[in-house]
């Protein structure tokens, strides 16, 4: 029955991700902050009023040639909230095809499988300036559950004295409940090796036979969440900070977090998970913005730092740099490199280039392992609100000969 459900969905949804993209924070016109489109300092999920109407309209099938289907979008392009939005809903859905290997499989001889990765709907209550509710129920979990320590849902209430007082936005906001700490950079694609350690524990063979070793999850998942409060400052136009304070409960889940024995660290089930997010926007230069900045994850003996670089010109290009750090005493160490380009050639057709190489040095181990990924993809807006990426990637090993490669192919409806 809740397959079917869904299905009915994506077919309603067709006739209606965008979760968190990085490069649409330089491209578009709403602002480099994360709370230009969403709700959230930490981007993706729900998206507020901007972000609703942010790429609405984008589409390379003209909608008013097709009968019907321009009068559908236009009564739904801006019809996500009442009551003078006070309450506001909204939707993320994504879709995978890819081939995924298993112990002593061949990736080319492995058969395309089909994945939900995503079917959230939102809803947002304002009650009053400077009080928000918000939540979501992620219905894939049900469905495919796929990434350690993704949850099913999220809840959380943010208070804003400035709002309710006019202080002018020198007070910090305040947000608590279960929800996703601010680390990372938050692509919704989780082939990136910033998300990603290459282990030991088994064993895949590639396109030409050779052994290949399994990824293991590093930093976690979109939809990973945990009960904590964070205080975010948000006075000046050209800085973000940002402080937390998390459980560990679904972090144990994750390879980073365990111990020497490739176990949970039991030690840690109870600790407490310290998280910072620091966004600098540098001042705009012939017509080039750009930002900096960096977030961590402290927790006993676990380390999670990310720090990224991003400049482009709207509507035009953007570049992104990210360096991802981790280290869990007695267990791992690991550094990755990540850069892409995007360049807009219309506002529906965005084609990128990504290039990646990641470090993994496990205590067991005799020697670090090297990967380098390559993807070559386009974001493809076949309508308002639906959006597909085909995407070919090519993964290798330095210490290994040959590579391994496939076409994905996602799929995302958003609102």
């Amino acid at each position: 029955m809740l397959k079917l459900i869904a299905y009915l969905t994506i077919l309603i949804a067709f006739a209606s991700s965008a979760i968190a993209r990085p490069q649409y924070s330089i491209l578009q016109s709403y602002g480099i902050k994360c709370t230009g489109c969403h709700i959230s300092i930490n981007g993706g999920a729900a998206r507020n009023a901007q972000g609703n109407i942010a790429r609405n309209a984008i589409s390379l099938i003209p909608t008013d040639k097709v009968p019907v289907l321009g009068t559908i979008f236009d009564k739904i392009s801006n019809n996500n909230s009442f009551f003078d939005d006070k309450v506001m809903w909204g939707m993320d859905f994504r879709y995978l095809s890819a081939r995924f290997p298993t112990p002593d499989s061949n990736l080319t001889a492995m058969s395309r499988q089909q994945r939900f990765m995503q079917w959230s709907p939102y809803l947002i209550i304002t009650p009053t300036d400077g009080l928000q509710f918000d939540g979501m129920y992620n219905i894939a979990t049900q469905i495919d559950p796929t990434f350690k320590g993704q949850q099913s849902w999220t809840a959380t209430a943010t208070l804003n004295l400035n709002k309710m007082i006019d202080y002018d936005n020198w007070l910090p906001m305040l947000r608590i409940g279960k929800f996703q700490p601010g680390i990372g950079i938050r692509w919704d694609d989780h082939t990136v090796l910033s998300r990603w350690v290459n282990g030991t524990k088994a064993q895949v063979r590639g396109k030409n036979g050779e052994d290949y070793y399994t990824k293991m999850p590093l930093y976690p998942p979109d939809d990973y969440a945990e009960y904590g409060a964070e205080l975010s400052f948000d006075k000046y136009d050209w800085l973000q900070l940002a402080f937390g304070a998390f459980k560990s409960t679904n972090l144990l889940h994750m390879p980073p977090a365990f111990n020497k024995n490739y176990s949970p660290d039991t030690l840690g089930k109870d600790s407490i998970s310290f998280t910072g997010k620091m966004l600098v926007i540098l001042p705009e230069w012939h017509g080039i913005s750009s930002f900096v900045g960096g977030t961590f994850l402290k927790n006993g003996e676990l380390i999670l730092s990310d720090a990224f670089l991003s400049f482009g010109m709207r509507d035009k290009f953007v570049v992104i740099a990210e360096f991802s750090y981790s280290d869990k005493k007695d267990l791992m160490h690991t550094q990755a490199y990540l850069l892409e380009a995007d360049y807009q050639f219309k506002d529906y057709f965005i084609p990128f280039a990504r290039i990646e190489r990641s470090q993994s040095r496990e205590i067991v181990a005799p020697a670090p392992y090297y990967r380098n990924l390559y993807n070559f993809g386009a974001h493809l807006n076949l309508l308002p609100f639906i959006e597909l990426i085909p995407q070919y990637q090519i993964s290798r090993y330095e210490h290994i000969s040959g590579y391994a490669s496939q076409w994905l192919l996602q799929l995302h409806v958003f609102y």
